[in-house]
């Protein structure tokens, strides 16, 4: 049995991934939400698979099955925590002030508890892609800064506005 030839993408760099291995691929250009929405504002014919990883955030498998899309999910990537290194810990309790990326919530809740158990005391900076990202990210922070879209490049730009303010 072939797979489809449409794919529908959470974001640019996937669509282009997609793209690269001979899909018909669009990007949402956001998030579960907006790819929700594409998906049905498509209103595609037959079962869609999903493919996502194992922790995420939207429950779209079941947003898709309430909107009258048949789908079924498939986990292809597992997001495994990380302890930080021993570089970054000694950066973490120094005095200088450190710009943290983060990209997701669970990513955000991961990098929380390992400032609390490395006991972390750096004046921090959060480029956040999303709100939702921010507010998952409980820890004293001196700046935060919100990507104005979820994209790679919108985080540069959150970095680097961090960065002229510190």
């Amino acid at each position: 049995m072939a797979l489809p030839k449409r794919a529908f993408c959470v974001g640019n760099r996937t669509a282009e991934a997609a793209q690269a291995l001979g899909f018909d691929a669009s990007s949402a250009g956001g998030d579960a939400d907006d790819l929700l929405a594409q998906i049905a504002s498509v209103a595609p014919v037959g079962c869609l698979l999903l493919l996502q990883g194992q922790d995420t955030a939207g429950d779209l498998q079941n947003r898709l099955i309430s909107a009258g899309i048949e789908t079924v999910s498939v986990i292809t990537y597992r997001q495994i925590a990380q302890r930080l290194s021993d570089e970054a810990i000694l950066l973490l309790q120094g005095s200088a002030p450190v710009i943290l990326p983060v990209f997701s919530a669970r990513s955000a809740v991961l990098l929380v508890a390992e400032l609390r158990r490395t006991a972390a005391k750096a004046p921090l900076q959060l480029a956040a892609l999303s709100s939702a990202v921010a507010e998952a990210f409980d820890f004293p922070t001196e700046l935060v800064q919100i990507a104005s879209r979820p994209d790679s490049f919108a985080m540069q730009q959150a970095i680097e506005a961090l960065r002229a303010l510190g």
